[in-house]
């Protein structure tokens, strides 16, 4: 088809895919007794007896910026969020490029004290601004409010920024080529399609949402026998 619906809901249902195949990845590396949790806790979360990893997932085209709401609005959900001490990484993954500009390079590497001076340093400049936008300025408002200060110290020291992320094409190409060991060639992308269904069935959606590596292993064995 040559047009779209005006009501075309592709770009907004895309990164949900995309979420989808960032957990099926994780799905591979489960040891026993692990899980990953699709949207029950964040976006994917990874359950594990060393140590829980929360990640959350965003497909963006446009350069990740000091004003980016994906790291303010992230930073708010985890604010939210009361078990957020059980994580031992809190991790921002974004097919976003880092912006020339952006405070946010070698974020990394840096200490939990240096991170809030970059966050507080944004605010400053912001607050400079002749104009500023009123949704952009109440994130910055509440995560720098000082009644949050000691748990986003908390956060930050936990906070990794993993950009430049495949998107949704790429990750899916990558999977049928490094995660299709003993599959005929030819039933290679069955193999990660059929998996990928099986993600988002109701069997796995109404049961909060948990992949747990026991169930994983049954499906991915009963597959590689047909």
């Amino acid at each position: 088809m040559s047009t779209t619906l005006s009501h075309d809901a592709t770009e907004t249902i895309k990164p949900i895919f995309y979420q989808c195949y960032i957990a099926l990845e994780k799905c591979f590396n489960l040891l026993e007794n692990e899980s990953i949790f699709i949207e029950t806790y964040g976006d994917v979360t990874e359950m594990s007896k060393d140590g829980s990893i929360q990640t959350e997932v965003k497909d963006y085209k446009k350069d990740l910026t000091n004003l980016d709401h994906n790291i303010w609005k992230t930073l708010k959900n985890w604010l939210n969020d009361s078990n957020i001490s059980k994580y031992k990484n809190l991790i921002l993954l974004t097919t976003q490029d880092l912006g020339t500009t952006t405070a946010f390079k070698d974020w990394n590497s840096k200490n939990k004290n240096s991170k809030l001076s970059i966050l507080q340093d944004i605010n400053t400049t912001y607050l400079q601004r002749d104009k500023k936008a009123q949704d952009t300025q109440n994130l910055l408002t509440f995560v720098l409010a000082d009644s949050n200060n000691s748990k986003l110290l908390q956060i930050l020291d936990k906070f990794i920024i993993s950009s430049s992320q495949e998107n949704d094409e790429e990750l899916y190409k990558r999977l049928i080529q490094s995660k299709t060991h003993g599959v005929l060639s030819d039933r290679k992308a069955d193999y990660i399609n059929s998996l990928m269904g099986y993600i988002i069935s109701p069997l796995v959606t109404s049961n909060g949402w948990e992949i747990t590596y026991q169930s994983f292993q049954a499906i991915t064995t009963s597959l590689l026998e047909e």
